[in-house]
Parts: structure tokens; sequence; C-alpha cells
């Protein structure tokens, strides 16, 4: 279990999806220059797991992140940096997360996670659940910021 005084929450509002799919294409990036070395990234749905796949792969010709989708088949699943699940969905451990899901649903901490990094769209059916999400971290103790992209 992760200590809650030491994660940092951040809620990301975008204007459509495909804002949301570069905004975590950057992150995963500056994830990456920053030495992050397991990000686990949650998705509503099957789709919306290859849409980040596709989105990652052609993100910027210079630059590779290595990632799989988390199927039971994918034996790339090891050497990935960042692991791209549908839920449901446990995380053991990951130094990032980046909830890129649609429901309200309260994720449990992985062990060693120093970020969380939620992402969702201005205008959509998440808003209302993202500021029920984003109370609760505060009431757990986390620090929480908002950033409107």
């Amino acid at each position: 279990m992760t200590d809650k005084q030491q994660v940092l929450v951040r809620f990301y509002e975008t204007k459509n999806t495909a804002a949301s799919l570069n905004l975590l294409c950057a992150l995963a990036e500056k994830a990456d220059a920053q030495n992050f070395h397991k990000i686990f990234t949650i998705t509503a749905n099957e789709l919306a797991a290859k849409n980040i796949d596709e989105a990652l792969w052609n993100y910027k010709a210079d630059f590779f992140f290595p990632h799989a989708l988390d199927t039971a088949e994918n034996l790339e699943r090891d050497n990935a940096k960042m692991i791209i699940a549908c839920q449901p969905f446990y995380v053991e451990e990951a130094d990032l997360l980046i909830n890129f899901a649609l429901d309200d649903t309260n994720i449990d901490l992985p062990r060693n996670c120093k970020k969380i990094f939620e992402i969702f769209q201005t205008g959509s059916a998440q808003v209302q659940k993202q500021r029920i999400r984003y109370k609760n971290y505060q009431k757990i103790g986390i620090a929480v910021q908002y950033h409107n992209t």
C-alpha cells in the first residue's frame, strides 16, 4: 500500500478525445523522461485501450514508449513501461496510474504509486463523476490538482 501523503493526483480536463489522447502521450513522454518505470493506464473498454495503443505508436517519429495491452496472450507485458488495461482491474504496483476510464469507481492505490492522472473531457458525463472522485481523494488526505488543457 502506498503512503497517501506522498501521492499526487492531477485531474486533466480536455476538450475532446483527440486532445485526451494527445495529452496522455505527452504525459507518457514526460514520465519516461522522469524515469517512471511502471505505468498503468485504465480504460473503460477495449476500444479505448486500442485507441491509446494507436496514439502511442503514432505520437512522435522520434519517440518510442514501450507499452502493451493487458491481455492474457500478450507476452510483451513484462517488458513494457506502460500497461493499458480495461476494467475491471486490480493494480498491484505502479509508479504512475493514468485513469482514462469513464466511471466513478474509487481506485485502490497501487504499491509505490507516486502520481495518479485522471483524464476526462469537458461537457461529458464524466465531469460530475470526476468531481465526486476529486472530493473522495481530498477526504482521504491525498493532494489534488486540477488542470484545464
